[in-house]
């Protein structure tokens, strides 16, 4: 059965950037929301129909949310997906938890999960423990006469609280040696959140789960790659100035075994779909 088209409205294109990676419909989805301008994870094969996503604004998924959730919400109906996996670092995990607690409460009748790395958990009010360049310039532009970007910072600004959403759950992963994470994500509300904290000062808690600890030569190729993206993105600067490419090296050789990024997607699927079965055959429908 070929998979529909994401419906997208002028605007939304004008927001985001789309890539539907080619492969077979299953009953699930992966949403890859990007932490930057750029497809990202493109060497992931999540094993599931996979939506690449990007923010072309850099405006952590706030500015054009409407638009996003009418897309995806059709997206997820038309195709049937029974599973929508929401995966992100940084601005893609903010985007991840706030759109996944909102599509979850449209659609009843689909388990929804963000897997999320060291993501912000609110950018509106203006939040004073996020430090990056990125947010700072789209504050200033909202502060400065902005009025679409303020209306949806303020409609869209917060990751809801999720308590009560039984088919809604939130994986999230932070490096517990961040003081800036550590603080965010103790501002998460209670509910179906697992909580993750892992051994690192960086930014970057997904590189451990996109390598193997025992195979020092692809931890440093990933080290340098995220070390030479500093000069043109001022959000990687900041954090590798308090954690060092030799600092990050070190404290992902020392970390306990992780699966691979994969392999936690298949492995959360496989527990989803316990958890469903499990649960009430009386279901509402979706509706569009």
């Amino acid at each position: 059965m070929p998979i529909s088209e994401i419906p997208l409205e002028d605007k939304s294109r004008a927001y985001f950037s789309f890539s539907l990676r080619d492969g077979p419909l299953t009953d699930s989805l992966v949403l890859n929301l990007s932490a930057r301008r750029k497809f990202s994870l493109g060497s992931v094969d999540f094993s599931f129909t996979t939506l690449d996503i990007s923010d072309n604004n850099d405006s952590y998924y706030v500015r054009g949310a409407s638009e996003l959730l009418r897309a995806l919400k059709t997206f997820v109906v038309e195709n049937g997906f029974r599973f929508v996996f929401l995966v992100g670092s940084s601005k893609g995990g903010f985007g991840s938890l706030m759109l996944s607690a909102r599509l979850a409460a449209e659609l009843p009748c689909t388990h929804f999960r963000a897997v999320v790395f060291s993501p912000q958990t609110y950018v509106w009010p203006p939040n004073p423990h996020i430090p990056y360049l990125s947010y700072k310039k789209m504050i200033a532009s909202a502060k400065k006469g902005n009025n679409d970007l303020e209306a949806d910072l303020k409609e869209f600004g917060t990751a809801p609280l999720i308590e009560g959403q039984a088919n809604l759950c939130w994986l999230v992963m932070y490096g517990n040696r961040n003081r800036f994470d550590a603080k965010a994500i103790h501002s998460l509300g209670k509910g179906r959140v697992m909580l993750e904290p892992l051994p690192m000062s960086s930014h970057s808690t997904i590189l451990p789960f996109l390598c193997n600890a025992n195979d020092p030569a692809r931890v440093q190729r990933l080290v340098a790659e995220l070390t030479s993206k500093a000069d043109q993105d001022g959000d990687i600067a900041f954090d590798l100035a308090s954690a060092s490419n030799s600092k990050l090296f070190n404290e992902i050789i020392n970390m306990l075994p992780r699966p691979d990024l994969r392999d936690l997607i298949i492995w959360l699927r496989k527990l989803d779909a316990e958890a469903a079965n499990r649960m009430s055959t009386q279901q509402p429908v979706n509706a569009t």
